[in-house]
């Protein structure tokens, strides 16, 4: 008989390969479409350690931010996630938006009003800042 061959080393199995971000956030965009806020809401907040860029984390707030709006009792949730995309981007005009809704549903009519004047600097024919901004101006005396 011939001399038996050693079995061959095998190579310790390879991680599986990451997930593009991209992927992910697509993921947890089609579970928002489907109205499944508390699925993507476990998604995006899993996706957030992994954010490499600014871009990436303002999106991935915002839409964390949608998701948990949806529930009357994480206002203040959404809130934070709002702030924290306009701090990073004042000029994001979804997420000033989205606050100004968030602030008038609150009756703090004057940080709506703020939210919505930021838009304006961006976009100043923005109809939808503009159609909110004269439903928060109080009508003219007279």
């Amino acid at each position: 008989a011939g001399p038996t061959e050693a079995p061959a080393a095998s190579a310790p199995a390879a991680p599986p390969p990451a997930v593009p971000i991209e992927a992910r956030v697509g993921h947890a965009q089609g579970l928002i479409k489907q109205e499944k806020y508390w699925d993507a809401i476990q998604e995006l907040e899993s996706i957030l350690p992994d954010v490499q860029t600014s871009a990436q984390r303002q999106l991935v707030n915002l839409l964390l931010a949608r998701c948990v709006l949806k529930n009357p009792k994480w206002q203040h949730r959404g809130e934070e996630l709002l702030a924290e995309v306009t701090r990073e981007n004042p000029r994001h005009v979804e997420a000033l938006l989205l606050l100004a809704h968030v602030y008038r549903g609150k009756g703090l009519r004057i940080r709506a009003e703020r939210a919505l004047r930021q838009v304006l600097t961006v976009d100043p024919a923005h109809e939808g800042a503009l159609a909110a901004l004269a439903e928060l101006s109080p009508p003219p005396e007279g």
